[in-house]
């Protein structure tokens, strides 16, 4: 329920323009897991300097509690506010450590397809092959799990995904 609600409030942003608001009340969330979901909710709506500094502490902390899944949210998060920020070397290097940990099998909170597509969005100008392998491989993990589902689930989920 509370994610409804945060999701409402991100929607309202834009018109009321209180970004900071909106974060600090995603970041004082209690329970760590919905914390995050928040802030991965919010994080569109805010600038640069407002949520860096968020995301990292978070992913500090979520990787010290050895809560995996969501610093993996967290840092393909972070890797994309760095990316759009213009911060390619930073985003680079978040961007390769969060390869290895996904090349070794970590898996998160956030769809598989669109950490990739941030990955690569990274890698395409200074590790091309990487993001070549990279995409080769998110294409052959949705079309396995998109070969689970009935047709017309499969051909909507083949639709969504940033690769296409």
């Amino acid at each position: 329920m509370l994610a409804v609600v945060l999701a409402l409030m991100a929607k309202l942003v834009p018109v009321v323009g209180d970004s900071a608001t909106l974060l600090e009340q995603a970041n004082n969330i209690e329970n760590f897991a919905t914390r995050v979901e928040a802030l991965c909710l919010v994080q569109r709506y805010c600038r640069l300097d407002q949520i860096l500094p968020v995301l990292a502490v978070s992913a500090s902390l979520a990787h010290e509690q050895g809560a995996e899944g969501l610093w993996l949210g967290l840092q393909a998060r972070r890797i994309a506010a760095l990316r759009i920020g213009g911060r390619w070397d930073d985003a680079c290097k978040h961007a390769l450590t969060l390869w290895e940990r996904l090349d070794q099998g970590l898996v998160g909170i956030e769809f598989f397809p669109n950490v990739v597509a941030e990955l690569c969005a990274v890698f395409v100008n200074r590790h091309e092959d990487l993001a070549q392998k990279i995409t080769l491989r998110a294409d052959a993990w949705t079309r396995r799990a998109a070969s689970t589902l009935p047709a017309l689930w499969r051909d909507c989920y083949l639709c969504k995904t940033p690769m296409r």
